[in-house]
């Protein structure tokens, strides 16, 4: 599940990066929050190459309306979040899967890769530097 607010410009290397993972068997849902920006017209207009694709849009209901919106349309057993400006490694999904199969009722929690080439203010590079 994707929250996104005004995210046009940043949500499809989240999108590229789920359409590479090792684990191909899971829904993406992209709750779009109130932008206006475009980013649910812009994302209907790609060409994607997943399972199970859909998007949601709403009036802006903040950081823990949305999450709530995705946790109700989905499906799946396990939930995995990952935030619109997140590329997530190709086996993410695989590994949160396996870890829901043998501790059943629990929270799996990560911390994001940056990209150091991608940085461009003195603090992203810091992040950078404490995230390695």
């Amino acid at each position: 599940m994707i929250p996104t607010y005004n995210g046009k410009d940043k949500i499809i290397k989240t999108i590229e990066a789920l359409e590479q993972q090792t684990y191909k068997k899971f829904e993406t849902i992209v709750v779009v929050d109130g932008s206006t920006d475009g980013t649910a017209d812009f994302l209907r207009n790609q060409d994607l190459d997943l399972n199970s694709f859909m998007i949601h849009e709403q009036d802006n209901q903040g950081r823990s309306g949305v999450r709530n919106s995705g946790a109700g349309l989905a499906k799946g057993k396990v939930l995995v979040f990952y935030d619109d400006d997140m590329i997530p490694v190709t086996g993410s999904i695989q590994m949160h899967y396996h870890f829901h199969q043998s501790h059943r009722n629990s929270i799996c929690g990560g911390n994001p890769i940056e990209n150091k080439n991608e940085a461009t203010t003195d603090f992203d590079k810091f992040r950078c530097f404490l995230r390695e």
